[in-house]
């Protein structure tokens, strides 16, 4: 299971409001190269998020599956292991069962925390994340990132939204950049 960013109503990957359409395509691509007999790619984001930003239609040319997280049915309520402020929380159920779970954020400011990157783009993964931001954002965010296993953490730089996050328009810096991490 992938996880982008596909937050947005622009096709302009270049605005940086979202993950960029092909480097989601080349995870998948990398995936099924090294052997996955399915790769999966998900967000509690709107189908209309995933056409708009041209994740949807990437995801499918390189031979994967996309699915916007839109009904509860699709999650299951996991205990969140030293969780003060959550307790319990309704996660993808895809997300729990995958063999291997890739989280795809992409880096942009967001008013409420500054900066959003790999621990923030989680929210997409549980079912009311809107109530995130009716307690203490920040706390809540970690105690996700706390509950939710994930095997590789692959971070789009290559355009960085600067002002006006998460859904600009803004300022964008193009650092040209990558990175992986398993941590």
């Amino acid at each position: 299971v992938i996880k982008p960013n596909p937050t947005g109503n622009s096709p302009d990957a270049d605005a940086a409001t979202y993950t960029h359409p092909e480097l989601v395509a080349a995870a998948v691509a990398a995936c099924l190269l090294a052997g996955a007999a399915q790769v999966r790619v998900l967000s509690n984001d709107s189908k209309r998020s995933f056409r708009a930003t041209g994740i949807g239609a990437a995801v499918e040319r390189a031979g994967a599956t996309w699915e916007a997280l839109e009904r509860s049915g699709q999650y299951r309520e996991i205990a969140i292991p030293r969780g003060t402020l959550l307790g319990r929380e309704a996660i993808a159920a895809e997300v729990l069962d995958a063999d291997v779970f890739i989280n795809m954020p992409i880096v942009k400011q967001s008013p409420e925390v500054m900066m959003t990157a790999a621990m923030k783009n989680l929210m997409g993964i549980n079912w009311d994340r809107r109530r995130f931001h009716s307690v203490d954002l920040n706390r809540a965010i970690a105690e996700l990132t706390g509950a939710v296993r994930h095997n590789l953490t692959i971070v789009d730089a290559n355009h960085v939204l600067l002002s006006n996050g998460p859904y600009g328009p803004g300022e964008v810096n193009r650092p040209g950049q990558v990175f992986a991490t398993v941590n």
